[in-house]
């Protein structure tokens, strides 16, 4: 008896020693996560071109020298809550700073802009990700007025029109582009990078993403609207089926009146990273969700991030996927 008892007043010890080695495990796993994380950041590597650039903007943030990044970004967000309508401002420079990566960039065909939203900028000490909306004018000239109106669509001057010649060679009937940053009013969708995004119907679609700073690090699962000719945004709420997972890294493309998002990766601190192969269909009229099934036997794209994939319309419709990246040590190739 004396030895059963003693068996089992260890048996508590030894269930809360392996918890503990288990806990220890994770959390060693979740560190060389993250320490990946920040590599994967590094390796974004601003160009030489930025690199002074960057030191400088990094130096202002940490040596409170001049105003910095955050509270640059946060004066935006501050002005949005008291928006009642879109704000624009001409940016005066050839490029936005500070530089970025992972962003979305839309080509709007109704208007022939180009709109950038989210990305992340890392300065050697952290990793900042963005919440504005940025447009490009490619046809802007330098000696043109302000044409322009608050709905994002140009008027016929703004267009590039031949000239028979006249002036050859003057550097003002070249277009420069130009940069403008839209002040949304409230609703609009918070800081993410590795986003997806399409076009449909004078609209910009906004789906997933992730955050990923010293202080947090999530996936989304949200999907929002930006009109273009209000510039105001609007979360675009499911009526029936499930969306897809949380994810980032995912591409998506506008096939008729439909949204096709495939693929991206989940990652958490106490859980395996998941790489998707699957499909998800938005139906733009329905505002509803369906994931497409396959049998057993069927081929599918191993799972992956970061890939490319185009919409082919002729002679047959299809969707083209090639490339990409995932950590999977023995991937399903399709069978």
């Amino acid at each position: 008896m004396g030895k059963k008892d003693k068996k089992k007043t260890r048996d508590p010890e030894k269930k809360a020693a392996l918890t503990a080695k288990k806990d220890a495990k994770a959390d060693k796993a979740a560190l060389k996560r993250l320490a990946r994380e920040q590599d994967r950041l590094s390796s974004l590597s601003i160009h030489d071109d930025d690199r002074e650039d960057a030191k400088a903007i990094a130096s202002n943030s940490r040596n409170g020298g001049g105003e910095d990044i955050d509270s640059i970004l946060e004066s935006f967000r501050n002005r949005t809550k008291e928006l009642t309508s879109a704000e624009l401002e001409v940016i005066d420079t050839p490029f936005p700073s500070p530089p970025r990566g992972t962003f979305t960039w839309t080509l709007c065909p109704t208007n022939g802009l180009f709109y950038m939203f989210g990305g992340e900028f890392y300065d050697g000490a952290e990793n900042l990700v963005f919440d504005d909306l940025l447009r490009w004018d490619p046809d802007y000239k330098e000696s043109q007025s302000d044409d322009e109106g608050d709905d994002g669509n140009k008027t016929k001057e703004n267009n590039l029109e031949p000239n028979n010649n006249q002036d050859e060679g003057n550097p003002k009937n070249f277009p420069t582009g130009q940069w403008t940053r839209i002040l949304s009013p409230l609703p609009h969708p918070p800081p993410r990078c590795a986003h997806s995004a399409v076009f449909h119907n004078d609209g910009i679609y906004i789906f997933g993403g992730e955050c990923a700073t010293a202080e947090k690090y999530h996936h989304y699962r949200d999907l929002w609207r930006l009109d273009v000719k209000k510039n105001t945004w609007e979360e675009c709420r499911s009526r029936g089926g499930n969306p897809p997972a949380a994810r980032s890294g995912h591409r998506a493309v506008a096939w008729r009146h439909y949204m096709i998002l495939f693929g991206g990766f989940h990652e958490a601190l106490r859980t395996e990273t998941r790489w998707f192969n699957d499909i998800h269909i938005f139906d733009f009229q329905t505002f509803t969700w369906a994931e497409l099934q396959y049998g057993k036997l069927a081929r599918l794209p191993p799972a992956r991030s970061a890939c490319n994939m185009g919409l082919c319309t002729a002679p047959t419709e299809s969707l083209f996927i090639y490339g990409g990246y995932s950590k999977l040590k023995n991937p399903n190739l399709g069978g």
